[in-house]
């Protein structure tokens, strides 16, 4: 199921809760513990309601910008 969510993540790249459970068919009970998750390792970012996708160069850009 983390790896269906995260497919889809990078896929919208940006989401809102709404559309990673329309896109999805999955209850948000299911969906916000794996979303938390991938917080945690840092390959989505939450900017107020929206999640963004972090691909994994993404510190090094941002270090040398």
């Amino acid at each position: 199921m983390k790896d269906r969510i995260l497919q889809l993540c990078k896929r919208l790249n940006q989401f809102s809760l709404a559309d990673i459970e329309t896109v999805s068919e999955m209850d948000t009970t299911k969906i916000l513990p794996v979303l938390n998750e991938l917080i945690s390792e840092k390959l989505l970012l939450k900017k107020q309601d929206i999640y963004y996708y972090q691909k994994k160069n993404r510190d090094i850009y941002v270090f040398y910008r």
